[in-house]
């Protein structure tokens, strides 16, 4: 079995929310069936350090190939265009750690 692979989606600026409203309406289905589980889709209850109060979508997948082939799903794309630039958002995608793993080096290297 692979690694399970996460994307984080940080919402930094939402300046139509009919827009981002109807895209989630759309992308909530379109996600699911490309087999993500959400996990977390609200604001923080929380921050810390140089955390923004900012939306926050977590998404878990059993592979990298089924996240990436999400943003070229037809139900997704469709979702996509509802957002008309409506929004500003970093996403990331990360694997998950593998157990055991050493955690005591942080990997600081950057692409």
């Amino acid at each position: 079995m692979s690694d399970k692979v996460y994307t984080i989606a940080f919402y930094d600026e939402i300046t139509d929310c009919d827009a981002f409203d109807a895209y989630a309406e759309l992308a909530a289905p379109a996600v699911i069936n490309a087999g993500a589980r959400y996990l977390a889709r609200d604001f923080p209850v929380m921050t810390r350090e140089a955390g923004k109060n900012a939306r926050v979508t977590l998404l878990e997948w059993d592979s990298l190939e089924d996240a990436e082939a999400l943003y070229s799903d037809p139900a997704y794309v469709a979702a996509f265009e509802k957002l008309e630039g409506s929004v500003r958002r970093d996403i990331r995608i990360v694997t998950s750690v593998k157990p055991g793993a050493f955690m005591g080096k942080a990997d600081v290297s950057s692409n």
